[in-house]
């Protein structure tokens, strides 16, 4: 085997609009160069210096931007259908309504990018870092994250439904309104995170490993969720309706105002859960671990709610009524109290 001839060092400033489809650009150095609107697909874009490049509007399918350096690059609204990105430097790029759908890349590096409105249904990324990276508006629907960083990311308003997250770390992630409807997570850890008010509808998570995070009002109805820990963490008001929970540890974790309608919780951890104003109807109990009648008196329930023996819980209806009764108690006291006409 001999190594591949390193060709001639190409210098470019402005191909804004030229014709290079196909070319070979490998080794280029083109700092802050001009390539709006170029035509660059299929090109060899391979060990480049294109820092600061202006790529706006340009088409780059299937183009190999592998090994080149991009920090602070302008990809917006580029074409990038297929393109490849393996151990890219793409730092603080800027992928503005770019289109990325089955692009993929290995090892590369998107730091501080943004992704606000980007469309990358496909994308493949596999140990790559987005820490600090923006998507708002943008679509990541089945897209593959493997291996990769997210941390102190910002997922707010973006759609990353049927994607797969394996292996992947969303530390202190900002993740409020996402949608991540039928995604499946494996071996995700998460510090500190915020996915206050996100769609789980039917995401399949196992391994997921986090600690004081928020999941209030967040939807994980029909979603099925194993062997995790999601201990020390807010849940308030989430909806886990018919949702199957099978050795999860939620010990210390806020559960008030949850519900659990016609969930099934096996092998489930509850030591130490504020379960204040949760819902429990039709729901399985019967495997919970750490469960206390203490813990049941702020929750109610109905005939059909399995719950480990010796226990019980109220139900909804007469909890309801009750808790009406005891609000019109204090008027009713006020309005006696008051002087009559």
């Amino acid at each position: 085997w001999a190594p591949e001839p390193k060709p001639t060092e190409l210098k470019l400033a402005s191909v804004q609009g030229a014709d290079l489809q196909g070319e070979d650009l490998r080794y280029a150095t083109a700092r802050d160069a001009l390539f709006v609107r170029a035509d660059l697909r299929e090109a060899r874009m391979r060990h480049g210096d294109y820092r600061g490049a202006w790529l706006q509007g340009a088409k780059l399918q299937r183009a190999d931007l592998s090994f080149s350096t991009f920090q602070d690059a302008h990809f917006d609204r580029a074409t990038l259908n297929g393109a490849r990105f393996d151990g890219a430097e793409l730092s603080r790029a800027s992928f503005f309504e770019a289109d990325l759908a089955d692009a993929a890349a290995v090892d590369a590096r998107f730091e501080g990018a943004g992704f606000h409105g980007a469309k990358a249904r496909g994308l493949r990324l596999e140990g790559a870092d987005l820490r600090y990276a923006s998507f708002q508006d943008s679509d990541f629907s089945v897209a593959q994250f493997k291996g990769g960083m997210f941390d102190k990311s910002s997922m707010v308003g973006g759609q990353f439904r049927g994607a797969l997250f394996e292996g992947v770390s969303m530390g202190d992630v900002r993740a409020a309104d996402v949608s991540f409807m039928e995604a499946s997570f494996s071996d995700v850890s998460a510090v500190d995170a915020v996915f206050d008010r996100a769609d789980f509808f039917q995401a399949r998570i196992s391994g997921l490993m986090l600690s004081l995070s928020g999941f209030n009002g967040a939807h994980f109805k029909e979603a099925l969720i194993t062997e995790s820990t999601l201990r020390d963490s807010s849940f308030r008001d989430a909806d886990f309706r018919y949702a199957t929970l099978s050795q999860v540890d939620l010990r210390a974790s806020d559960l008030q105002g949850a519900d659990f309608y016609g969930a099934k919780l096996d092998a489930v951890d509850l030591a130490g859960a504020a379960l204040e104003g949760a819902r429990l109807e039709q729901a399985d109990l019967r495997s919970a671990t750490g469960l206390t009648q203490r813990q049941l008196s702020g929750a109610c329930g109905d005939l059909a709610t399995r719950l480990p023996d010796g226990l019980t819980v109220m139900s909804c209806v007469e909890k309801n009524a009750a808790d009406t009764q005891a609000a019109a108690a204090p008027q009713a006291g006020s309005a006696a109290a008051t002087p009559g006409g």
